[in-house]
């Protein structure tokens, strides 16, 4: 027994040591033949540039298994993403089969890919860079028995990071330190797959929103595949979430031009708090500190084609259930219990305008104090709205309880709120340029009061101590100019700082107002009560207004009101521009005590400020708009283009600037009857590189430079250059009633004269280079050129060239009456095609589109 234990042990060595022989010899008798046939597979596989620095064979480096594997290795892309890296990787290893590669044949059954990087992009058309694999002819292959074959029943990514940039969605994802094992005979057409999956950090964008970061990832997978049709079943799928748990299932085959998909998620019996780990990272954030508990449902599903060249995309659906929920907070006395919700959340084609959330029930309560809300929208562009509200909350408690922590809130609020109806926009037609107009509006009802208010940003020095306020404000229309709103008993203190009164507004038809209100503010206080980063503001305003009447411009009524404003020093720095305005004055007066037009009188006294060392005033005495009395004054500098940066607003660029020394004084009745003698107007006015701006025409008006002086009722022209799109001219001659004009909208006189060396009349048509406006034969819609309704003007002058759609016109004159938009044409010659014409008639546009002309 002793012998034959002995003898076995010998043999068992000589096994073993036979074995690791055979294990370390063979590798180096086939190296080259390997080696060999994986780069002929590669290039003859792989449309994309592949690399590495050298090549092993061992037995050793994935035990027990032969492998070839190859070192820093980089696979470029397909078009159009030749240049960027596919995978990156320290190690790819080949599973090499043993019993083929005795017959001098390469079968490769494993890869195994450690330290790698893969990056998966996709364009906005959908191409992608990972269709490298090239289509192989089946005659071709079967005949060449040399030719490596792929039968893959082993996968496995060791330390891998993951970045997928899908611009066509547009998608973002990346995945750290991925571990992934899959089992599967790969080579055969139909095969199940099974996965193991982790990731300890995941990221997921979407259209710019993060909505998963810093997740851990966890996953079982059954998928089967379908080469042949190169479609994917996903059978069973168990994913963790950091804790919470998914069921995941579904199909996903790929298309000629995109993908066909029906994936869907859910996450059954689950404890809140699970799924509050999964939630965004802003999110998350916001509930540290916080225990939450609760039965929940979670299902979501994302079923459709994805055709982006067809603009066609799966449908998105999700639903929450929420049961006996609670919300335990660190700092607050008590816990937000019997948290209850329903939402189902649909959007067809993934269209965002199709959203459709319907949030049928939420429900929660802190001791006697609850919030009910039924929440229903449909669209995004022209939403339909369908809400309730109803709240009695300790604002103290409930701020505490969901762990805000960074401010004090204190007060009682009740809320009960309801709307119903659409939101809609539309083009104004009456509108020559693009306006959008709100044309409905949900009708709704809102009653709402704040009492023993109180609140503080808990890193600033200055609270709201106090804070009170009725809101009642209701529309039982769709027509928002039928709203109205109640402020009741408002007072607000902080510090010094006052606001009290009550305001009242009864429709936004003829504006039915009843008012009162005091401010008392220090404007270095509010960088104490709110952070405003970049922004110094200082200085005291003082306002007080009472107002009782309606405004109806057409029947010349007014409310009958008392507005005073006043400021001492104030200077604003905003971050747009380095230097404030400062020593900003402002003491003005507003006083009707009829309520009649004749009552109405404006005082300013001034507005004044200090700007880049120019000093700006403004004073004003405006008494009877029926019959306008008006005392005006200005001296200084206006910088509009750097005033314009300082409260910069995006899409805008603004510059020029105004100096003025000017003392208007005098009546509208004067100025109507001729009673020049009446009239003292005296100074000068002076603009650089202004533009002008109106609706009738496609292009500002800029005023390289303008020099006025003030003469009885008239400003004249002392110089005055000007372009208009590619045409430049000068100006000279007088307007009167220019008060009138700015004040009242009555109409502007005058006499112009007019010098120019071309013109080019195409570009004061309404719709000139405006490609939206488009006639039936698709060539672009100019319009006719629009005149101005309040104008009345005798302009004359010379111009060397005029162009009109082609038609070349030279050593023009012209005499030309302007009148209520109708152009009288009276002395006008001009040469064309060698003639000399001269010209009567008169023109006069009816709409944008049509214009009649008599001569």
């Amino acid at each position: 027994m002793k012998r034959f234990f002995k003898k076995s042990l010998r043999n068992i060595a000589f096994a073993i040591t036979f074995l690791l022989l055979l294990m370390l010899l063979l590798p180096t008798l086939f190296p080259d033949f390997v080696a060999n046939k994986v780069k002929y597979w590669a290039n003859s596989s792989i449309t994309g540039e592949v690399n590495f620095s050298k090549v092993s064979l061992s037995f050793f480096h994935h035990f027990p298994s032969l492998t070839l594997t190859m070192y820093d290795v980089d696979v470029k892309g397909a078009a159009p993403f030749a240049n960027d890296t596919l995978l990156h990787a320290k190690e790819v290893s080949l599973g090499i089969n043993m019993k083929a590669l005795l017959q001098r044949k390469v079968k490769v059954d494993a890869f195994y890919i450690n330290h790698a990087t893969v990056q998966v992009l996709v364009d906005s058309n959908g191409t992608a860079n990972y269709n490298i694999y090239k289509s192989v002819d089946t005659t071709t292959t079967a005949s060449n028995d040399s030719s490596m074959a792929l039968q893959i029943e082993r996968i496995v990514f060791d330390d891998t990071k993951l970045v997928y940039n899908d611009a066509s969605l547009p998608m973002f994802i990346t995945a750290d330190s991925i571990q992934y094992t899959g089992k599967g005979d790969l080579s055969k057409a139909i095969f199940d797959l099974q996965s193991s999956f982790s990731a300890e950090r995941f990221y997921f964008k979407y259209g710019g929103q993060e909505y998963f970061g810093n997740k851990r990832l966890q996953a079982n997978l059954i998928t089967k595949i379908n080469t042949n049709s190169l479609a994917f079943v996903f059978e069973k799928n168990d994913i963790s979430i950091n804790k919470l748990p998914v069921s995941f299932r579904g199909k996903f085959a790929f298309l000629s031009n995109g993908y066909d998909m029906h994936f869907e998620l859910a996450s059954k019996e689950t404890d809140l708090q699970d799924v509050f780990t999964a939630l965004p990272p802003t999110i998350v954030r916001q509930l540290d500190g916080l225990t939450v508990n609760g039965y929940t449902e979670l299902k979501a599903s994302l079923v459709g084609q994805y055709i982006a060249s067809e603009q066609q995309m799966p449908t998105l659906a999700a639903n929450v259930k929420v049961r006996n929920g609670n919300i335990t907070s660190t700092i607050a006395p008590s816990p937000i219990s019997h948290l209850f919700l329903n939402m189902n959340v649909d959007m067809p084609q993934c269209n965002p305008d199709s959203l459709n959330v319907k949030i049928d029930s939420i429900y929660l309560t802190m001791g006697q104090e609850y919030l009910s809300a039924i929440i229903e929208t449909k669209g995004i562009t022209n939403p339909y709205i369908n809400t309730k509200v109803k709240a009695n909350i300790d604002i103290e408690k409930w701020t505490k309880a969901i762990g805000i922590q960074h401010i004090t809130a204190k007060g009682l609020c009740q809320i009960q709120a309801s709307a119903n109806g659409f939101y809609t926009t539309a083009i104004n037609p009456n509108s020559i340029r693009p306006d959008t107009v709100v044309t409905s509006i949900p009708a709704f009802n809102i009653n709402a009061s704040i009492s023993n208010g109180y609140f503080r940003y808990n890193h600033l020095p200055l609270a709201i101590e106090t804070f009170n306020g009725k809101l009642t404000a209701q529309c039982n229309t769709s027509q928002w100019q039928d709203a109205s709103i109640q402020l009741h008993a408002i007072e607000a203190k902080a510090g010094n700082n006052r606001l009290s009164g009550f305001f009242n507004l009864k429709n936004i038809r003829n504006y039915p107002i009843q008012t009162q209100l005091q401010l008392q503010l220090n404007l270095a206080d509010i960088a104490k009560i709110i952070p405003i980063q970049g922004y110094d503001v200082k200085g005291d305003i003082a306002m007080q207004l009472q107002a009782n009447g309606t405004y109806e411009p057409h029947k010349k009524r007014f409310p009958k009101a008392n507005l005073t404003v006043k400021t001492n020093n104030v200077s604003i720095r905003t971050p747009y521009y380095p230097r404030p305005i400062e020593r900003i004055t402002i003491d003005a007066l507003l006083r009707s005590t009829t309520g009649n037009y004749k009552d109405i009188t404006v005082q300013v006294r001034p507005i004044a400020f200090l700007f880049e060392k120019h000093p700006f005033t403004l004073k004003a005495h405006v008494s009877n708009w029926n019959n306008l009395r008006y005392n005006i004054s200005s001296n200084g500098i206006i910088d509009i283009g750097k005033i314009y940066q300082v409260f910069q607003v995006p899409g805008y660029q603004i510059n020029g600037s105004i100096a003025t020394n000017l003392s208007l004084q005098g009546t509208q009745a004067d100025a109507t009857a001729g009673k020049y003698q009446n009239i003292q107007h005296k100074g000068t006015l002076r603009v650089q590189d202004i533009s002008l701006y109106s609706d009738l025409f496609p292009q500002p008006l800029v005023i390289y430079q303008g020099a006025l002086h003030a003469e009885q009722d008239k400003m004249v022209f002392d110089a005055f250059s000007a372009k208009y799109g590619s045409s430049h001219f000068q100006l000279s001659g007088y307007i009167q009633n220019s008060i009138g004009h700015v004040l009242q909208g009555k109409q502007l006189l005058g006499n112009l004269t007019v010098k120019s060396k071309y013109l080019l009349l195409d570009e004061l048509m309404v719709y000139h280079n405006n490609t939206n406006n488009n006639t039936t034969n698709n060539k672009p819609a100019t319009g006719v050129i629009m005149l101005p309704n309040n104008i009345a003007c005798s302009i004359n002058g010379s111009v060397d060239k005029i162009l009109l759609q082609n038609t070349l016109v030279q050593q023009a004159t012209i005499g030309m009456q302007l009148q209520q938009g109708v152009l009288q044409l009276n002395n006008t010659g001009f040469r064309i095609a060698d003639a000399t014409v001269s010209m009567q008639g008169n023109y006069y546009a009816t709409t944008p589109t049509k214009a009649y002309f008599n001569y």
